[in-house]
């Protein structure tokens, strides 16, 4: 089975895709909203479901979309806001064992802002009514709930391949959503998709790449600079998908070639020409080249001619990283002070 790193940060994709919807009510966010639902709310902490309630209910009173819920999605609206209500109130009775029902329902409705959303004065609610609302619709079962922590090493959640699609746009709405904010939500999403890239398909992949560019070619050029930090981090971040999508390229090239040593060698002698390097560019491309072989050749460890070329390959890359600070310090040097063997503080006129 295949396994999702940071788990926790899983369910702020679930929090990313509440978000989106609730500015646009898309139905089709909405639907795999509920997909998401079956299949890991019993995984979601308390705070990321706390948090998607709040926006479903809209407890801010700014933000939004003005509209009301379109009546032809109310009641799958309703259902989830019912699943993720159910789900939370487990988890606080586990955590809250000693407390009577009305006391967990009535600290619920203070977590989630209850009284004060628009949802709860569409319907007239105050902590009473609430409580009612959760008994009579029987919220107060319980409903299963996991820990998302397999090991204390990693943070993991089970990925069923039937899911696998589904996962690829959770992917999609974290980059949607955070791009261009200046939260902490963007580091973490940009994080999540990279540190899950194994689990993702070139296609996937390249979707991502293909939004970042269009937002990326729209950043303008005398942005302040503020946001030009972010700016700039989600420009590495498509530099860094397209950097893996090249390694994958050659990686299957590789695989073709089986345990052909020679045929091998001639790949790697058709990637490497040192002289050919003009650029930083230049000498990443041809990097990330090296590193889809390699790739390939480490999955063949047992084999002593692979080691072989993986000893002329480990040379090769050295001497395109040689090449890589000597146009970097071409390019980009007037930009930075330098203070140590590779080590570069950015000038204040440039911070």
């Amino acid at each position: 089975m295949l396994k999702i790193k940071n788990a926790e940060d899983f369910g702020l994709g679930f929090n990313c895709m509440t978000r989106l919807y609730m500015n646009g009510y898309d139905e089709e966010i909405l639907n795999d909203m509920i997909k998401v639902c079956q299949e890991y709310l019993k995984w979601f902490s308390h705070r990321t479901i706390i948090c998607s309630l709040r926006d479903l209910i809209k407890e801010y009173p700014f933000g939004w979309n003005e509209e009301p819920v379109p009546e032809k999605q109310m009641e799958q609206y309703e259902s989830l806001i019912k699943s993720l209500v159910k789900q939370v109130i487990s988890r606080k009775k586990k955590k809250d064992h000693y407390q009577s029902e009305r006391c967990v329902i009535n600290d619920l409705a203070d977590d989630m802002g209850v009284v004060s959303s628009l949802w709860g004065r569409e319907k007239k609610y105050d902590k009473d009514a609430f409580y009612h609302w959760v008994m009579e619709n029987g919220l107060w079962e319980d409903v299963e709930i996991k820990e998302s922590k397999e090991s204390k090493e990693e943070d993991i959640l089970p990925l069923k391949k039937k899911y696998v699609p589904l996962f690829y746009k959770v992917c999609n709405y974290m980059i949607y959503y955070s791009y261009g904010r200046h939260t902490y939500m963007p580091s973490t999403c940009r994080d999540f998709v990279k540190v899950n890239m194994e689990l993702m398909s070139d296609d996937a992949l390249d979707e991502i790449v293909g939004y970042l560019k269009k937002r990326n070619a729209d950043i303008p050029e005398n942005e302040s600079a503020f946001d030009k930090v972010d700016s700039d981090t989600w420009i590495h971040m498509q530099e860094d998908l397209v950097a893996e999508l090249l390694t994958r390229s050659v990686f299957t090239l590789a695989q073709k070639k089986g345990r052909n040593k020679s045929q091998l060698e001639k790949l790697l002698q058709g990637i490497v020409n040192i002289d050919s390097l003009q650029t930083q560019a230049d000498c990443s491309h041809m990097y990330h080249q090296l590193m889809g072989l390699e790739r390939y050749l480490i999955s063949l460890q047992d084999d002593v001619n692979m080691q072989r070329i993986l000893k002329k390959l480990e040379a090769n890359k050295e001497a395109i990283v040689s090449k890589s600070w000597e146009y970097f310090e071409k390019e980009e040097g007037h930009k930075y002070e330098k203070i140590g063997e590779g080590v570069y503080c950015k000038k204040s006129d440039y911070r």
